[in-house]
């Protein structure tokens, strides 16, 4: 009973694989590529087979010892996110390879025969380049390509060549190059071992000199080949996918007596801070913003964690961690465009008895208001509660067996109309220019400034709200804890005579306009993670509101974004005017140019020219066109 059961097994599994393929037998893998293919899927099946796992060990049938040893390590933590169909897939596109090479696949290959099979892979999978033109003919004759046609298409991608078949293309070449990587990979390990086996024994110099250096060209090898992988599967196979953030939040704020006209006269600055501590774990997917997945990604998927298990990325432990973060109370789980991310659970009380304000007096020290000192005063009133979060998040994660987790840190530094309180500061010379100007504001928007290992980014919330709201009008959105203070009116243009009369008043009214700024930051944050996925402060309402059109209209719908056309972003133009950009964005490169040059946005025009005795009169109408556009009542 039991070899008719293997017998019915193994015919379901050759009818599963003739099923799989095409009809047209021009594409069709040999008659030996199919024998070891389902050899090799009946010895996955039982291997994976709780009930049969020691199959595998009293067969003799096994065409590569290094895949042997892998599959000891995917059976020892479970295996469970391996296919038996993408396993398939792989071993077709291997054994074709080995055999189209003239490689055998039973035993570890020399480094001069693994260096053979890579340089001859990679010179067919791209010598369509060679021609210096690319045309379906030349295409379709690679047999190579003509593979994937076999396993993945019924019709031949090149014929109709745009933006989609030119990603098809794109991601085959990364999983052809994968299976290349994992052969290198697997004879490293090979290698590493020989190694570990040789420097028991100080008598063979010489052959530990040979792994030595085999050794070094292997890896040489596997970063060329990793280097012609699509950016995304790169940074998938090689990155990361856990790690700490700290991010330190500052509102602050100055108070300055006016001298003149031209100076004034710093009496303080004020400061209110937060912190928060993020377990940030990146999801196992490929970046897909450009439409529609490849067909190829989920066999990419599995090959590139077959790689990274050889690595010791511990993929199988970070996915416990996700889990029981997820099921413990004490942690919030959100979700972000990128990452998943856990913060321990607060309410909006706790936020606020957290908030640590603080206020220098600068009559006294007056070069004490300098970026170094806000810098390093914000780092040192929340160095203890980093030290608290991080803690609480280090705890749950001595129970896994992740010997470095990285530590991301940023400081988000905010302000009110930053212009003057950053031309305010003591050493504003000396940093001035590692900011941007958005607006007539200072604010951070490309290369942040890094100090003692802190990212710092700076923010200014009057390009957070409403063109020219004060601080006092965003106040009004929130509780009366965030009320600003009021003053005697006389008293508003001449601070120095409050603080004399009323330190206590001068103080609060201070420090109240640092905690509002540090607030209302921390709020956009959070729309900013509902709205868009993003988990960081905007630098302007606006780009939250187009990343928001964007999500709910552009991904996952059929909505088509207008700045957008295939690969290329309208936007850069550099990339469209190229010979890969017109042939990809068709007739939109032809009018282009006379869309941009007709473009002016608002019209603004003088009637009357010449010296006018009488009054004018110029109106205008704040936010005329955001307005006319919510009238449309789209998106609702």
């Amino acid at each position: 009973m039991k070899n008719m059961k293997n017998s019915i097994n193994l015919i379901a599994l050759i009818l599963t694989l003739f099923c799989f393929l095409p009809t047209n037998t021009d594409f069709l893998p040999s008659t030996q590529e199919i024998t070891e293919s389902v050899l090799f899927i009946t010895q996955i099946k039982s291997f994976l087979d709780e009930d049969e796992k020691r199959k595998i060990y009293n067969t003799s049938i096994f065409y590569n010892e290094l895949l042997e040893s892998l599959l000891n390590e995917i059976k020892s933590s479970g295996g469970s996110f391996f296919k038996v169909e993408n396993l398939k897939t792989f071993f077709i596109i291997r054994s074709f390879l080995f055999n189209f090479c003239g490689k055998p696949l039973d035993r570890v290959l020399t480094l001069h025969e693994l260096e053979e099979l890579k340089n001859r892979v990679m010179y067919i999978l791209y010598e369509y380049k060679h021609q210096g033109f690319v045309n379906s003919s030349s295409l379709e004759v690679n047999k190579i390509y003509n593979l994937y046609r076999s396993l993945f298409l019924n019709e031949f991608i090149f014929s109709n060549p745009d933006s989609t078949s030119l990603k098809e293309i794109e991601y085959y070449q990364s999983l052809v190059i994968l299976v290349l990587i994992l052969e290198y990979e697997l004879h490293i390990k090979f290698y590493e071992k020989k190694l570990a086996f040789l420097k028991t024994d100080t008598s063979l110099k010489t052959e530990t000199q040979y792994y030595k250096d085999g050794l070094r060209d292997l890896k040489h090898g596997k970063r060329e080949l990793t280097q012609n992988l699509a950016k995304s599967i790169r940074q998938t196979l090689s990155g990361g996918r856990l790690f700490i953030l700290n991010r330190i939040y500052t509102g602050f704020d100055t108070e300055y007596q006016p001298e003149s006209d031209e100076l004034n006269t710093l009496l303080a600055y004020t400061t209110s801070s937060y912190s928060r501590a993020y377990l940030c774990i990146k999801p196992f997917r490929l970046d897909q913003s450009e439409g529609d997945s490849p067909k190829t990604s989920e066999v990419i998927i599995e090959i590139i964690k077959m790689i990274r298990r050889l690595t010791n990325k511990q993929d199988t432990e970070i996915d416990k961690i996700s889990d029981n973060f997820t099921k413990d109370p004490r942690f919030k789980k959100q979700s972000t465009k990128n990452f998943i991310m856990f913060t321990l659970e607060t309410n909006e009380n706790d936020v606020i008895t957290a908030l640590k304000n603080s206020y220098f007096d600068l009559e006294t020290v007056s070069d004490a208001y300098s970026f170094q000192n806000l810098v390093e005063n914000s780092l040192l009133e929340q160095s203890e509660n980093i030290f608290i979060l991080n803690k609480e998040i280090i705890e749950v994660l001595k129970r896994y067996k992740i010997p470095r987790i990285p530590v991301r840190k940023e400081l988000y530094l905010i302000a009110h109309f930053t212009t003057a309180d950053i031309c305010s500061l003591s050493d504003f010379e000396e940093i001035k220019n590692r900011f941007n100007i958005l607006r007539k504001s200072f604010v951070t928007l490309e290369k942040a400034v890094r100090i003692r290992g802190w990212k710092v980014i700076l923010r200014d919330t009057s390009l957070l709200s409403p063109v020219g709201a004060s601080l006092s009008s965003i106040s009004t959105l929130y509780n009366s804890e965030f009320k600003k203070i009021n003053v005697p009116q006389n008293l508003k243009s001449d601070m120095r005579q409050l603080k004399q009369i009323d330190i206590e008043l001068f103080k609060s009214y201070a420090m109240q306009d640092s905690k509002i700024t540090l607030w209302h930051a921390l709020k956009v944050e959070e729309s900013n993670l509902f709205f868009t996925g993003r988990n960081s402060i905007p630098i302007t309402l606006s780009s939250l509101a187009s990343g928001y059109l964007i999500k709910e209209l552009v991904e996952g719908t059929s909505y088509h974004n207008p700045l957008e056309r295939g690969r290329y972003d309208m936007k850069n133009l550099s990339k469209v005017f190229t010979p890969t950009g017109v042939e990809l964005s068709k007739d939109l490169s032809h009018y282009i140019s006379y869309f941009l040059g007709s473009y002016h946005g608002g019209r603004n025009e003088s009637f009357i020219y010449g010296l006018v005795q009488e009054t004018v009169y110029d109106y205008d109408l704040p936010g005329a066109y955001p307005t006319a556009m919510s009238l449309l009542e789209f998106p609702k």
